[in-house]
């Protein structure tokens, strides 16, 4: 008897077991999954969902950034305002991605944004090329230059290690050609590099790969010399500048040095075994040429910048030792001149070593002419002996 009741029983618990799942399936409470497919796991913390849409956004913005990048032209008047305006809003939305970048800078290049908006007066209403003067303030072209400027600063006052310095100093020089051309297309070419290198700084100061190549900046635009030891004397005047700079010019007197060095060892550098190296160097004097004057970092990159320099310079001269032992085969090597740098390299780092990296550089003007001084020798005992690279 009792077995026949729970026989007759169960269809009823099941009936009442499926009226509660239909209840708790209702649209008052939490959906269930369709059939066949398995609940989704309660244990997903708050914080994970939240990092889960952080990053969906982010690629959300990145995306926008590459597209809006990509619809830059260069027509009869320029850039088009209204596009130049999104290029610089969705760039300020990435660069706001990085860790330990200047808020007031990205704003700046909002500020900028916003003001080409203005000017377009709406995506169908382009300036005339009679209405864009080729030079002139609060026009579209040197308002997209203040807005790549304000980027270029962003990218330089990173804080930590900058794995990008080949893309910021590819957007370096595209904005100082902005400048220096006079032809309004050159400047549209020029900012659309800028733009382009920019956006590769930003994907890879996010690991992502850089979608428009981060590659190194054109061998034109930088300051070259046809030997190393032809950056001598250009280099011994900047260095004595720097000693009699008043203090607004002497961040931009060093910054001129760096690049000078950079050169030099760029001109000894035939097989191109220290092109990281001499892009870091440039990358420093990028910095100090951009940087807030006042700004606690200008030690920091000052003592980096020579310190790299001479790493570029311990590299030649081992370089210079292996090519002459090779050469001298069955008989008596000739004495290596270059290996009379490596005292006055040891003196130059132990100068640098004086620096103090979180310390004003006005505070500290003498250790700082000192490793400048020393570094300067080093190169320059070392430019006597260096290779000239054949073309």
């Amino acid at each position: 008897m009792a077995a026949r009741s729970r026989t007759r029983l169960a269809p009823l618990a099941g009936a009442l077991l499926g009226l509660l799942g239909t209840v708790s399936c209702s649209q008052t409470a939490a959906p269930c999954p369709p059939v066949g497919f398995p609940a989704q796991s309660s244990d997903r913390t708050p914080s994970a969902v939240d990092d889960e849409h952080e990053t969906k956004a982010s690629h959300v913005r990145l995306r926008r950034l590459i597209s809006a990048v990509e619809a830059l032209e260069c027509g009869a008047n320029g850039l088009d305002p209204q596009a130049s305006s999104s290029a610089l809003s969705k760039l300020a939305d990435s660069l706001s991605l990085l860790a330990g970048v200047p808020t007031p800078a990205v704003l700046r290049v909002r500020s900028a944004a916003e003001s080409l908006h203005s000017l377009s007066g709406g995506a169908g209403n382009v300036p005339s090329a009679e209405s864009v003067p080729k030079t002139g303030k609060g026009q579209p072209i040197e308002t997209v230059h203040a807005g790549l400027v304000a980027a270029q600063q962003v990218l330089l006052a990173q804080s930590g290690p900058v794995r990008s310095q080949s893309s910021v100093t590819a957007l370096g020089d595209s904005v100082a050609a902005m400048q220096s051309e006079r032809d309004l297309a050159a400047r549209c070419q020029s900012a659309i590099s800028a733009f382009r290198a920019a956006s590769d700084a930003v994907f890879v100061g996010l690991d992502a790969g850089p979608p428009f190549g981060d590659t190194e900046p054109e061998a034109s635009a930088r300051r070259s010399f046809p030997s190393m030891a032809a950056g001598v004397e250009p280099a011994r005047a900047a260095v004595a500048s720097l000693g009699n700079a008043e203090w607004p010019r002497a961040r931009d007197r060093a910054a001129e040095a760096l690049r000078l060095f950079a050169a030099m060892l760029s001109a000894a550098d035939c097989h191109g075994l220290f092109t990281s190296k001499i892009s870091s160097l440039r990358f420093q004097s990028e910095r100090l040429s951009r940087s807030d004057a006042l700004g606690f970092g200008l030690s920091r990159w000052i003592k980096q910048g020579l310190s790299t320099a001479l790493d570029v310079l311990d590299v030649l001269n081992t370089s210079q030792q292996a090519q002459s032992s090779a050469a001298a085969t069955g008989k008596q090597a000739e004495p290596n001149r270059t290996a009379a740098a490596e005292p006055w390299a040891r003196a130059a780092r132990a100068a640098v070593a004086n620096i103090s990296s979180d310390e004003l550089f006005g505070l500290q003007r003498t250790p700082i002419q000192d490793g400048f001084r020393a570094t300067l020798d080093a190169l320059v005992i070392a430019a006597a002996s260096a290779p000239v690279c054949r073309a």
